[in-house]
């Protein structure tokens, strides 16, 4: 019973003053048990991050047990509940709404801070209640006062336990950077790692891929592109190439038809024509099931005639060129370096605020470590790595009809996710993270770690992949994702056009990929980050989502569309 309650002679009892000091009490309580259980994955990113976190964590569990055992001069520790909370709150807001000092925007709203921000305004309100006398003090009735606690407390655990489990709360970043970071117990080597790391593509752009093929010549080309879908699937292409003492442009335009003419809905054609004084004439016949048999007839050099029918050509020489140009979006220097500016500074905020080795150096140190890696792996961004090179995947044919429906089927499921996550928002609350920042050519990765099981599921993807590091980013494709022993004929899509690429050595830090496989050991170590070996991460690519087909292939490791140009980091 309260102190007025006994002052004015009244037998002790339980009055609406100690409900109110018990609720504050819980909930302050808490409040510091969902701050306790993101304090580990914040010390992942900066020892600032982790030390606020535990500060204020413990700070409310003293208040807390100070307010359910009545200790002396309660006045005091009412009114630095009030404040405690108070702040909480409010670094909370200012996070959510303009964005804390040090970030480049605000963060999203999730389930975990709600929550937490929802418990200390009430134990707000309930302490200014008891400071200012805004409460009768009358005894309650005791048997539907506890039966209402109960319910109330059971509601609270419920309630913080759910927002402490990565696989419903998604990200949770109450009160700082926006740490894409909803699995803070899942590691990078997908449970086995030690070092609490997430995984995914890298941040300098590489893919361990199968030697693709394209044709191109000595000179250059323009290209335009254009895509449109009526549903999911099927798939024809048109593009065009030039020869060898001419410089010609190239139009490429793949639709999704859904009358699907062709033995399965997925015959894809290509046809491919070239204009100048030696008259080159391509035509393709496709048999069903995604099948793709190119014939090349050639009139120049005297009538030479190429064939391919299954399998990869070898890139032309200007293959390079060709695919540095596609994937920079044909932007001018000026604006390829406006890109590469917008791209650097996002990458040293994230290894600033994830460091945890940093922080300790003096600040010229740090700055010249973050400014040297994030130079070399944003200028490595789009090196192809582990002997393999991008470019065009021609259509392995699929003859069985059988396989041909299970193939369409495989890919209905698969579209079932692009209205699912349609941006990267959807995807965090879903429980996806951020493993990779954006990459020509691949885009930024989210992963859910609570997807890898190394079962193949096509409607369920373990990565979702979107045109930018923003939260409104639109998503552009999905990948699959297994660590560990390469995955087994029957792990994909049905034929053998999905092939898995491998990402052996990846530089990781806190749970984004900082830099490629190819990144040197001593510079990974200079941010803090380390090399991930020993437990190997096998993806696999699928372009589906319509508006962002790619023209190199339905699987292909790269996609032209998702270029510089395209990124929602060169939108105003």
């Amino acid at each position: 019973m309260s102190e007025q309650g006994l002052a004015a002679g009244r037998a002790p009892g339980l009055g609406v003053v100690d409900v109110v000091r018990g609720v504050t009490a819980a909930a302050t309580a808490a409040a510091a048990v969902v701050h306790f259980a993101y304090a580990p994955a914040h010390f992942d990113h900066t020892t600032s991050h982790g030390t606020f976190f535990a500060v204020i964590g413990w700070a409310q569990l003293l208040l807390a047990g100070a307010l359910a055992f009545r200790a002396p001069r309660e006045r005091l520790w009412l009114t630095a509940t009030v404040a405690l909370n108070a702040f909480v709150i409010g670094v909370w807001i200012v996070s959510r709404t303009v964005g804390v000092p040090g970030e480049d925007e605000a963060e999203p709203v999730g389930f975990p801070d709600t929550l937490t921000t929802v418990l200390e305004g009430v134990a707000v309100l309930g302490a200014l209640a008891i400071l200012l006398h805004l409460l009768a003090d009358r005894p309650v009735k005791a048997r539907p006062t506890f039966g209402f606690a109960a319910v109330a407390a059971l509601a609270t655990m419920v309630l913080v336990s759910l927002s402490i489990a990565p696989s419903f709360a998604g990200s949770h970043t109450h009160g700082e950077g926006a740490h894409d970071h909803g699995d803070g117990a899942h590691d990078m080597a997908g449970g086995d790692h030690d070092h609490g790391t997430g995984e995914g593509e890298l941040a300098g752009g590489e893919h361990g891929h199968d030697d693709g093929s394209g044709s191109s010549d000595d000179h250059g080309h323009d290209s335009d592109s254009g895509s449109g879908s009526d549903d999911d699937h099927g798939h024809d292409s048109a593009s065009s190439s030039s020869d060898d003492d001419h410089a010609h442009s190239t139009g490429s335009n793949s639709s999704h038809d859904s009358d699907h003419n062709d033995d399965d809905g997925h015959g894809h054609g290509t046809t491919t024509t070239t204009h100048g004084d030696h008259g080159h004439a391509t035509t393709t016949t496709t048999h069903g099931g995604h099948g793709h048999e190119t014939t090349t007839t050639t009139g120049h050099q005297h009538g030479s005639t190429t064939t391919t029918t299954h399998g990869h050509e070898d890139p032309g020489d200007d293959w390079a060129a060709t695919r540095l140009a596609a994937l920079t979006g044909h932007l001018t220097p000026e604006k390829i370096a406006e890109f590469r500016a917008k791209a650097l500074t996002h990458l040293k905020s994230e290894i600033r605020r994830r460091s945890s080795t940093l922080p300790e150096l003096p600040e010229a140190e740090r700055n010249r470590r973050i400014d040297t890696f994030a130079a070399w792996s944003v200028d490595n961004a789009l090196e192809a790595e582990n002997g393999h090179s991008h470019g065009p995947k021609p259509w392995v044919p699929l003859t069985d009809p059988d396989d041909q429906r299970a193939l369409q089927l495989q890919l209905t499921a698969a579209g079932t996710a692009i209205p699912r996550y349609p941006t990267a928002a959807d995807a965090v609350a879903a429980g996806y993270v951020q493993v990779t920042p954006y990459i020509p050519g691949i885009a930024a990765h989210y992963m859910n770690f609570d997807l890898q099981d190394r079962t193949f599921d096509p409607a369920a993807p373990e990565m979702l992949l979107y045109n930018g590091n923003s939260p409104s980013s639109e998503l552009v494709g999905v990948s699959y994702a297994m660590f560990g022993a390469q995955p087994g004929p029957n792990d994909g899509f049905v034929g053998a056009n999905d092939e898995w690429h491998e990402h052996p050595s990846l530089c990781v830090l806190g749970v984004l990929v900082v830099g490629p496989d190819h990144t040197p050991d001593d510079l990974c170590e200079t941010v803090g980050a380390f090399k991930l070996r020993g437990n190997s991460l096998w993806m696999s690519h699928l372009w589906q989502v319509p508006g962002w087909d790619s023209q190199w292939g339905l699987f292909s490791g790269e996609n032209p569309a998702i270029n510089m140009a395209t990124s929602d980091l060169m939108q105003p």
